[in-house]
């Protein structure tokens, strides 16, 4: 394994080093033998410090990936293509929202969250949480509401999806789901 190397983004400057270390931590937890890194970056984590089979993408051609296509698109392609992946890592600047049906489809054991829709909150702006998570005021976008937001689409997609590791900080939430499967009994009851 590679050591935790400093990275060229800026976004993480503050938390990098506790990022990645609740990234190792639930590595060992979840042990994949496959992960998706959807929204790369300049580095990718795993890529660069595991040693597990590791599918990056990120729009920006310039960044050493697989693929460079909208992260959206994206996951449509591998879904289609019946891709799953042990962990997929959803870790993106903005909103990784319109991936999250997609990613609890094709994950088999495990999702990890990036929610930079926090930063939205610094200016009091709801009108994306609002239309995606339900959020009509600023006390109640908190990082609890988007789990539990994501919580609601598991189940959709028969996933239960429990948050293992929370971490918050400012302007940005990433959150740890592990996965098991709901299987449905009440049609033989």
């Amino acid at each position: 394994m590679k050591r935790l190397g400093k990275s060229c983004e800026t976004y993480n400057d503050g938390h990098r080093e506790e990022k990645y270390e609740a990234n190792l931590a639930f590595l060992g937890r979840i042990r994949p033998d496959s992960i998706l890194d959807l929204y790369c970056g300049t580095e990718s984590f795993w890529r660069n410090n595991t040693e597990t089979y590791t599918f990056t993408n990120d729009i920006d051609k310039e960044i050493p990936a697989d693929r460079h296509m909208a992260a959206d698109k994206m996951i449509a392609e591998l879904y289609s293509r019946d891709f799953r992946f042990d962990l997929i890592d959803l870790d993106p600047f903005g909103s990784a929202y319109d991936c999250f049906d997609l990613a609890l489809k094709m994950a088999r054991k495990a999702v990890i969250v990036t929610f930079g829709e926090m930063g939205h909150r610094r200016w009091k702006r709801l009108d994306f949480v609002r239309t995606h998570y339900g959020i009509d005021s600023v006390r109640d976008f908190t990082t609890q509401r988007l789990i539990d937001e994501f919580v609601r689409i598991g189940r959709r997609n028969k996933k239960e999806a429990s948050p293992v590791i929370v971490k918050e900080w400012p302007r940005i939430s990433r959150v740890y789901f592990e996965l098991t499967q709901i299987k449905t009994t009440e049609q033989w009851k």
